[in-house]
């Protein structure tokens, strides 16, 4: 089963679909997505140190891999302006979508994960045996040097 993720699942707080809406492939797929992370050495809180525990076993899907590619993000406060571009095109399409303050509290839930470990994605990669290139992108989702 190949899992989804739809970011006005919930009404648009949380990311994960429900697993009756999962797709199954007969062949392999050439370019899996997934978001990506190593363990942490010292965790800054206990709640790094759990998700450290989930990751130990997420990492057997590395092993299935030719290559990471990282979309590198400038600042991880873009998240902010991306979700409430989510949110916007929703909301004229008719659905249900997050309030400003619902928006920010679901955002900051993630921070303090992407302040933990991008920079070690972003500087020692997911493995040392897989081969990853780095793509830095902008506001606008423009790559950059």
């Amino acid at each position: 089963m190949v899992s989804q993720f739809h970011s006005n699942s919930h009404t648009g707080r949380s990311l994960s679909a429900r697993s009756s809406s999962f797709s199954s492939r007969s062949s392999p797929n050439n370019a899996p997505r997934c978001m990506g992370f190593q363990p942490v050495e010292n965790p800054s809180t206990s709640d790094i140190a759990e998700v450290n525990e989930f990751l130990k076993d997420f990492a057997k899907v590395y092993d299935l891999l030719d290559v990471m590619l990282v979309v590198e993000i400038a600042d991880p406060e873009y998240v902010y302006d991306w979700r409430k571009q989510a949110e916007d095109t929703m909301k004229a399409k008719g659905k249900a979508g997050m309030t400003s303050a619902q928006l920010k509290d679901f955002v900051d839930r993630f921070m303090p994960a992407y302040k933990e470990y991008l920079p070690g994605l972003y500087g020692n990669g997911v493995s040392t045996e897989l081969p990853q290139l780095n793509i830095k992108i902008d506001s606008n989702r423009i790559p950059i040097d």
